[in-house]
């Protein structure tokens, strides 16, 4: 959660610096404290986090990506994926059912892109299903910890969306640093 909170915080830190969104706070309302809402809703939510990081989100790198890099470059074989990844969940986004509420569905798809390389790069990185389990589950808790979903402020999706792009950004500096050599891609 360290990293997601970091990539959050910097965003919201950048906007409100430059006088796009006012500081929305590091950590939701009655999380640690008030009637504790926050929470008591990650609790009853983390049988399904768990389950959906288990089954679903880390197939869809462990089985998607590696076999797509067996014929592409891996890269392509994320972005692939990414692009699969989001469109699964785009009818959900539109139904607004199992997924955050009130993000645009491109910047849904392009966080999914994102998510994916960066994904991809760590897997390649260590081979470990495990560490991807964690950084699905740990990235799925963080939006009940962090105020950035649209629903916190009034379905207004500013927050969300300067974390995507800040996402987008450190997805590109990876890529950019791997492709000159600085790590392995």
């Amino acid at each position: 959660m360290e990293r997601l909170a970091i990539k959050a915080l910097t965003a919201w830190a950048i906007a409100d610096l430059l006088g796009w969104i006012p500081w929305p706070g590091a950590i939701i309302n009655n999380f640690f404290g008030g009637n504790w809402s926050g929470l008591l809703g990650l609790l009853a939510t983390m049988p399904f986090i768990l389950g959906i990081a288990l089954v679903e989100e880390t197939t869809w790198m462990k089985f998607c990506v590696t076999r797509l890099q067996e014929k592409y470059t891996a890269f392509v074989a994320c972005g692939l994926t990414g692009i699969a990844w989001g469109l699964w969940y785009l009818p959900m986004l539109l139904l607004h059912e199992g997924v955050p509420d009130g993000v645009p569905w491109y910047m849904f798809l392009l966080s999914m892109i994102g998510l994916t390389l960066l994904l991809g790069w760590v897997f390649n990185m260590t081979r470990s299903g495990l560490v991807l389990f964690i950084m699905q589950v740990v990235s799925n808790i963080a939006f009940f910890v962090m105020p950035a979903l649209p629903t916190w402020h009034n379905m207004n999706a500013e927050y969300v969306i300067a974390f995507i792009w800040v996402e987008v950004v450190i997805v590109a500096l990876l890529v950019l640093c791997t492709v000159q050599g600085v790590g392995c891609w």
